[in-house]
């Protein structure tokens, strides 16, 4: 069977809770996924089972092999999409996700196709979008009544 139908029954709140893991050294461009993907079982590479070992005490042969992953697809169905990044580490890929183009490369920059998406994130976090002047000038003249 699906994995949509449990996780849709199980999901009590607006948006699906969703993370990113940082890329490892060398994985650049191993995160592509289909921006119309549905939540599924999806086996880990390599280098995601290396990265996340440091979860379980270093020991890659703890690192679970399969894991549910909410699909982009699934994911935009959501009534309100709230993105929350903080520190340097993220600035490129906050960057991508909200000024660059939208692609499979970045999955999370078809959050730009949803109607109704917040971005909360630090300076460290925002340092490489261009418009970040004009962000802050939207928001700052939003009525109370529209902010989150």
């Amino acid at each position: 069977g699906s994995a949509e139908g449990p996780s849709r029954s199980l999901s009590t709140t607006e948006p699906p809770s969703g993370g990113t893991v940082p890329p490892s050294p060398g994985a650049s461009g191993r995160r592509s996924t289909s921006l119309g993907s549905r939540t599924r079982i999806k086996t880990l590479n390599p280098a995601t089972v290396s990265d996340n070992s440091r979860f379980f005490e270093g020991v890659e042969s703890r690192v679970p092999k399969h894991v549910l992953t909410q699909g982009i697809g699934t994911i935009l169905e959501a009534r309100h999409l709230i993105l929350m990044a903080w520190g340097k580490a993220k600035a490129h890929a906050v960057a991508a996700c909200v000024e660059g183009p939208i692609t499979s490369m970045v999955p999370a920059s078809a959050l730009q196709l949803h109607p109704h998406t917040t971005v909360v994130v630090d300076e460290a976090a925002a340092q490489h979008l261009r418009l970040s002047d004009l962000y802050r000038a939207t928001y700052a003249a939003k009525p109370s009544w529209q902010r989150i």
